[in-house]
């Protein structure tokens, strides 16, 4: 399982990742919605409604492909925790050997 730090200081993952990160999370109250994305970077064009995270919540996610510059790799997909309290960003062995 992998650990996504969303904290707001400036050694965050969001802070590392650029100034913007919009997530489309669809309908959360239908359990068979199975499709959201998060997206980083600067250059993100956001549509649709805002939603603020709660700051220092906790939140689960599954990471079902991952796109670098617009090319998927080959990485399968992961669990991961999304806590907007901490900085640290942890990921699995198998997507810092894929980046690498």
């Amino acid at each position: 399982m992998g650990y996504l730090g969303f904290a707001i200081y400036s050694d965050s993952g969001v802070k590392k990742f650029g100034s913007k990160f919009p997530n489309c999370v669809g309908d959360v109250t239908n359990p068979d919605y199975l499709y959201g994305q998060l997206h980083f970077g600067s250059e993100i064009e956001c549509e649709g409604e805002s939603i603020p995270m709660e700051v220092g919540g906790v939140y689960r996610v599954s990471l079902e492909s991952t796109s670098l510059d617009g090319e998927r790799l080959a990485i399968g997909p992961e669990k991961a925790l999304i806590n907007t309290g901490a900085v640290i960003t942890r990921l699995t062995n198998g997507y810092f050997t894929t980046i690498q």
